[in-house]
């Protein structure tokens, strides 16, 4: 008799279950479509880049509920652990920054994008679980700054209750230097690190050139990123006519696009 209340109760325990998690939409897979984020609608030129990938750490549980978690431990019975570096899915990864916070899932191969961003610094915050989403703090490497077109890549393994970011890389997908000099963003950013590193404008042009991110420029020179990109801190209409009247570029003005026109032939008149 207390064999059959035992299963009756368990079978009642499991039905609320299935009721509560299966009612609130708690699947273990993603209803918001693709992991690619537009924060500005389109990628422009001057736009930046934020990817990645999130694998799973060891001991790392499977991508249950929260409640369905603790259900089956209350009831010894087994949580599936995930295999140690296998991709991630379903996880809700936000950046917080200028123009933020936006806020994408990653994909069945644990990866995410960010497109169309402004530039500047960008903090990184992780959930996992449905239907509850659960914070895991991100230890190490949770801030990124992308400068316009930066290409910024953040990979990192999730645990039990924590984000390890294992790397942070910055590429430049725009290295012309023609383009640098008449895109308004890349120029003011260029002229602010050469004169707060004291070194000529050509040398950090030849470092874009060599597919370097403006914040891992910024960081070689000994600089903060955070101080010297940013879409609020821009050079003025005469700063920039100064900056390529300098440089052999006549007084055109770019758009900030990299669509100006202001090819001059480097002679002044007197």
């Amino acid at each position: 008799m207390r064999a059959r209340a035992g299963a009756v109760a368990l079978l009642a325990i499991l039905a609320v279950v299935a009721v509560v998690v299966y009612g609130c939409g708690g699947s273990s897979s993603s209803s918001t479509g693709p992991s690619n984020f537009s924060a500005s609608g389109s990628a422009g030129s001057s736009g930046a880049t934020v990817q990645g990938q999130l694998l799973q750490g060891s001991g790392s549980a499977q991508s249950e509920s929260v409640l369905v978690v603790v259900f089956q431990r209350a009831l010894g019975i087994g949580v599936a652990e995930a295999a140690a570096g296998t991709p991630l899915a379903d996880a809700t990864v936000t950046l917080t920054g200028p123009g933020g916070p936006f806020t994408t899932q990653t994909d069945a191969d644990g990866k995410f994008t960010f497109t169309g961003l402004v530039p500047g610094t960008y903090t990184l915050a992780v959930c996992v679980g449905t239907p509850t989403c659960v914070s895991h703090p991100v230890l190490t490497g949770d801030q990124i700054t992308v400068g316009p077109a930066d290409l910024g890549t953040v990979n990192g393994t999730v645990f039990n209750d924590t984000v390890q970011v294992t790397s942070v890389d910055i590429v430049a997908e725009s290295v012309s230097a023609q383009g640098i000099l008449q895109n308004d963003a890349q120029l003011c950013i260029a002229s602010r690190i050469a004169q707060a590193a004291n070194v000529s404008l050509g040398s950090i042009i030849d470092m874009r050139q060599q597919h370097m991110g403006w914040g891992k420029i910024a960081h070689q020179k000994g600089l903060s990123a955070a101080g010297v990109i940013g879409g609020g801190n821009q050079c003025d209409a005469t700063q920039l006519s100064n900056i390529r009247a300098a440089n052999g570029q006549g007084n055109g003005h770019g758009n900030g696009n990299g669509n100006g026109n202001s090819k001059g032939n480097g002679k002044n008149k007197s």
